[in-house]
């Protein structure tokens, strides 16, 4: 049940809204490499989520060209 949680997109937004504040902390204290690779978990996280909101069939495998076509889809399509 638990990864199904993971192809949720509002369980991805989530994620990746503590990453980014993971990620700030990181970088207040000094721990740039920390917070660059948490900034972009973030990101991977956001473009999974918009990715999924409207294309339901979206691999999440580590294809960052499929993703973004996956969230341009996404933009183009109202969400329901």
């Amino acid at each position: 049940m638990t990864s199904d949680l993971v192809h949720h997109p509002i369980v991805l937004y989530s994620a990746s809204a503590e990453r980014l504040e993971a990620a700030k902390f990181a970088a207040a204290h000094g721990d740039w490499v920390m917070a660059v690779y948490l900034a972009g978990l973030s990101i991977e996280c956001l473009l999974q989520a918009f990715a999924l909101r409207d294309v339901p069939t979206h691999d999440a495998r580590h294809d960052l060209t499929k993703w973004l076509t996956d969230v341009l889809a996404a933009f183009r399509t109202p969400s329901q």
